[in-house]
């Protein structure tokens, strides 16, 4: 678990951890690291004390397996499963969205789902 950069983790947050790591800060020019980049630089130091093997590369490049178009779904889990988890009722039985016009979510300030 991660902390917001600005205030670190809440109180319920911290509860539940077990452990707590720190990434050192050599300057007083700031107060926190952004979360993502704070993330990385502990993944990599976890990764390098668990002994990972790191992925192939070909010149500078990373060796990937090949990726399947964006429209075939990777967990099986789609719409019809969706539905019969009793998803919001905003969508149709087309698969459509019966909801209301996204840009009237982003005049509001919320975030569309």
């Amino acid at each position: 678990m991660v902390g917001n950069e600005g205030q670190g983790m809440g109180e319920q947050q911290l509860q539940v951890c077990d452990h707590f790591v720190y990434i050192p800060q050599y300057s007083a020019a700031t107060a926190s690291l952004n979360v993502n980049c704070s993330a990385a630089i502990v993944l990599e130091h976890f990764a390098r004390w668990a002994k990972l093997e790191e992925a192939p590369r070909e010149g500078y490049k990373f060796v990937t397996h090949a990726i399947p178009p964006s429209c075939v779904p990777y967990s099986g889990f789609g719409l019809p499963q969706m539905k019969s988890l009793d998803a919001p009722a905003r969508i149709k039985s087309d698969g459509s969205d019966a909801g209301s016009d996204p840009t009237e979510a982003s005049k509001s300030g919320s975030d569309a789902i």
